[in-house]
């Protein structure tokens, strides 16, 4: 699923870019797909699960993977770290 930790001049490496990607997957994933609540509460059933947890398993990985990169680069790691995350 595309770049998750970026590369050189990757946009997806800026954390503004990388909380705009998030905020949009929530919005169009976890939000949108709300059922309607039913006296207040929402009942989240299988489908909705189904649908929303590859995206959030693709953001953490994404998270693992920009975390690991950002450390290396600060800390003057030499290990080469993944820069896709797999779906």
């Amino acid at each position: 699923m595309g770049t998750a930790g970026g590369s050189s001049g990757d946009h997806l490496f800026e954390p503004s870019d990388w909380a705009n990607e998030s905020h949009a997957l929530a919005q169009s994933t976890a939000y949108g797909k709300l059922p309607q609540p039913k006296n207040g509460t929402y009942l989240l059933d299988d489908d909705y699960f189904a649908e929303a947890m590859p995206v959030a398993d693709v953001q953490l990985q994404r998270a693992g993977i920009r975390l690991a990169r950002l450390l290396n680069e600060t800390l003057g790691g030499t290990k080469k770290v993944a820069t896709t995350a797999s779906k």
